[in-house]
């Protein structure tokens, strides 16, 4: 079969191959070296997308704690989704392997989680972000007004965020996750203990994960009514504070002066009172309401209010009186006391500035210049001084890119393969690196550098003669003699001369080298043709 298919002059091209149909593989092979590229493309391109929405969280988190004096959001958390796990959504949604296909139907590539404190952060931060002009609202979808059956609460957005390049702006989609400190932990311990393969009763164990997340959300909601109440509590005026403006208001209905309000710490009193606070008039009186006031506050949380005609004798001198309203004329002044010792001398004080410095005196005259003596003779060359030391090592420089490492090949005619052989390419169409090689006309792939590969397999597939109707071909990767049963493509055959195009995909994972791989046929004796293989690494 190699003689009969060697290639042309060129070295790529089978003889008898169309010009249709090798311009068509080329093709292919150029759209999977551009998929490589513009991947690292779009990996920045959602990189920078998170920075930019990052950035717009981390700026209401200051703006709420300096209008508030507190802070919203918890904590922040950003992540990229792995090629691996992006290539298993396209397969599974059976989506084109296309930098477009996922930037049209992927949404989640770029994952942003917010965490907050309390349930009404959670609209207040997703509500904020959303009264942003350059914010557009693709999908919402609240967890937490309508749980998940099994308990999860969270509220998701997907927005699409401008990213301004030096080219220009592109719009990106970007995955938004805001939750409270509580619904996290659930969340977190819930996803370790449900790919736990072991679990004897699964159904008691998913019962009891429900339970924890309704008495988290009772949590979640009695914690949000605290805060509430502690922050009613602060702004609420006290009972002093309540106490003074009654009587200030009785005062001012019966025509008479404003109140006075006296706080005293007892000194002596009694080892059991805290505080006191006398509320007193001026001197008028009436029997309309009491004149005087005292609330005691003793140790142990009890208080006691009085009404007295006026200050208790025994704390009468300690009292710190602080008028409200207009005060009484001044007293007259009393005899001055006894004048107190004589405190001590003060420090030395700072030494004076220097004086001005004198005239300075006349110069004397110059003396006359004496005779030039005679030039010397030249003195020897002295000896060549020791070599110097050497000097730093120069920074390295940066790290050249990394090189793609990418290799298609093709069997165009029709060549039977029997049941668990291997199929053989005829032709090397293209190839970038020198990790991935094969020999023209050969089964094995050989891959000398450990990584993760994407392969890809394609061809039209018939029923030889000699294969058994009704007929089910099924196509796999084998991996060092290891079959990967992942992505394996399959064509069902009830007719002879019946043909059906089929492809196969798989993600490998080559830790030692060199491995070698093969692509292989199951199911009885089939015929081939316009086979291509397509790898690269991701």
């Amino acid at each position: 079969m190699k003689e009969e298919n060697d290639a042309t002059g060129d070295g790529l091209l089978p003889a008898q191959l169309t010009e249709e149909a090798a311009e068509e593989l080329y093709d292919r092979a150029m759209k999977m070296m551009r998929t490589v590229v513009n991947y690292k493309d779009m990996q920045m391109t959602y990189a920078c997308a998170l920075k930019e929405i990052k950035t717009k969280f981390d700026v209401l988190n200051t703006e709420f704690n300096i209008k508030y004096k507190r802070n919203p959001i918890s904590s922040i958390s950003t992540r990229l989704k792995s090629t691996e796990s992006t290539l298993r959504k396209l397969m599974s949604r059976h989506l084109p392997v296309s930098v477009n296909s996922i930037e049209e139907h992927i949404y989640d590539i770029a994952g942003i989680r917010v965490i907050c404190s309390y349930i009404d952060d959670i609209y207040l931060i997703a509500e904020a972000l959303l009264k942003q002009d350059d914010i557009t609202l693709i999908e919402r979808k609240d967890d937490i007004k309508n749980p998940k059956p099994n308990g999860y609460r969270s509220l998701h957005l997907i927005v699409r965020i401008p990213v301004f390049f030096a080219e220009g702006k592109k719009q990106v989609n970007v995955e938004v996750q805001i939750r409270t400190i509580a619904m996290d932990f659930w969340a977190s311990l819930e996803h370790q203990l449900k790919y736990k393969q072991s679990i004897p009763d699964q159904t008691d164990v998913e019962a009891r994960l429900k339970n924890c997340a309704d008495i988290i959300a009772r949590t979640d909601a009695e914690m949000l009514e605290l805060r509430r109440q502690i922050e009613k509590a602060e702004d609420a005026p006290t009972e002093e504070e309540q106490l003074f403006e009654r009587l200030k208001k009785n005062r001012r209905a019966h025509g008479l002066t404003a109140a006075r309000r006296c706080i005293y710490y007892p000194p002596h009193c009694s080892a059991r009172i805290m505080r006191a606070v006398f509320y007193a008039d001026p001197d008028e009186h009436t029997p309309a309401f009491p004149a005087n006031i005292l609330i005691i506050k003793y140790k142990g949380g009890k208080s006691m209010k009085y009404c007295i005609p006026c200050p208790p004798p025994c704390c009468a001198a300690g009292f710190e009186k602080i008028i409200y309203g207009p005060a009484s004329a001044t007293g007259a002044t009393g005899v001055t006391g006894a004048t107190g010792a004589t405190g001590a001398t003060g420090a030395t004080g700072v030494t004076g500035a220097t004086g001005v410095t004198g005239a300075t005196g006349a110069t004397g005259a110059t003396g006359a210049t004496g005779a030039t003596g005679v030039t010397g003779a030249t003195g020897a060359t002295g000896a060549t001084g020791a070599t110097g030391a050497t000097g730093a090592t120069g920074a390295t420089g940066a790290t050249g890119a990394t090189e793609t490492q990418a290799l298609s090949a093709f069997s165009a005619p029709s060549a039977p393969v029997s049941d668990g052989g291997a199929a053989v390419f005829d032709v090397n169409d293209a190839q970038a690196g020198n990790a991935i090689n094969h020999v023209a006309g050969s089964a094995d792939v050989t891959i000398s550098q450990p990584g993760t590969y994407y392969a890809q397999y394609a061809a039209s597939v018939a029923p030889a003669g000699t294969t058994a109707l009704p007929a089910t071909n099924i196509v796999t990767f084998s991996l060092n003699g290891q079959t990967i049963n992942a992505g394996a493509g399959t064509a069902q055959f009830t007719a002879t001369g019946q043909t059906e195009h089929l492809t196969a995909a798989a993600i490998l994972s080559v830790t030692t080298v060199p491995s070698t791989l093969r692509v292989i046929s199951s199911g009885g004796t089939f015929l081939y043709s316009a086979a291509t293989l397509n790898i690269f690494e991701i």
